[in-house]
């Protein structure tokens, strides 16, 4: 087993994951059918509780063994990590302390992707700039908060999002992009959700959506997009899609 060196790109075969412990009967036949080991975090209680089981606004993978993650499971994370993958990880403590209005629940919703690092600089927590700068990863500062939620990392250079001013910040820092024109996405208690909340990675090679999505053109664009870019999409259900708030691949083998 090693750690994935860099945050939402496992090289390899995901064999830890960690998502919130809300969506366990959601994808639990999933990871046994794969093969991977869920490390499920409870609720985060700081943040609106329809997204308090999103993972996205509890923890941050900053690459390597260094890990952010929300105050209520700073005493408890690292121990729990440790006992399922017998891997330690440096566990640090976000600064801002999260409430349950945008956008002081977004401190920790950061996207890495390859070695930029897309998030509004006014929302993420200030300790994030600094150590993604010393990592000599490029910060592109964006008006979205919700920064994760908004982008499905499809490669090392390919993403895709519903939303416009981050789609032009990629288009400028030459990441390829598909712009999806509609949310498909479900998000019980909002009138939708987010595409990057609602897929993860298993492999360089394999992108995991949560359930099927309903238009066809949409589907079809996006399981072309990946193609191009030698990744195959996977559908963990045959439920419609929903935003989990992702969930995060830690160990790979």
């Amino acid at each position: 087993m090693n750690i994935i060196e860099n945050a939402n790109l496992p090289h390899n075969k995901v064999s830890h994951i960690i998502l919130g412990i809300k969506y366990k009967e959601l994808l639990n036949d999933f990871f046994i059918r794969n093969d991977i080991r869920p490390i499920y975090i409870s609720d985060n209680p700081y943040v609106d509780r329809r997204i308090s089981g999103h993972a996205d606004l509890s923890v941050l993978h900053l690459c390597n063994n260094k890990i952010m993650v929300s105050d209520y499971l700073f005493d408890s994370i690292g121990r729990t990590i440790s006992e399922n993958t017998g891997v330690s990880f440096d566990i640090c403590k976000a600064y801002k302390t999260q409430t349950k209005n945008y956008p002081d629940d977004a401190n920790l919703n950061v996207c890495i992707i390859n070695d930029k690092a897309i998030l509004n600089k006014k929302t993420a927590d200030k300790e994030i700039v600094d150590i993604l700068t010393n990592k000599e990863i490029k910060i592109l500062n964006c008006n979205q908060g919700y920064t994760r939620c908004s982008i499905c990392v499809v490669s090392e250079n390919a993403i895709i999002t519903e939303d416009d001013a981050i789609e032009r910040m990629c288009i400028q820092n030459n990441i390829s992009v598909l712009k999806i024109k509609e949310s498909v996405v479900q998000l019980p208690g909002f009138s939708c959700g987010f595409i990057g909340g609602a897929s993860f990675k298993v492999a360089t090679d394999k992108i995991v959506f949560t359930g099927m999505i309903k238009s066809i053109p949409i589907r079809n664009e996006i399981e072309s997009f990946a193609e191009k870019n030698n990744v195959e999409v996977i559908y963990a259900t045959k439920n419609d899609i929903i935003d989990i708030g992702s969930a995060i691949p830690i160990i790979e083998v």
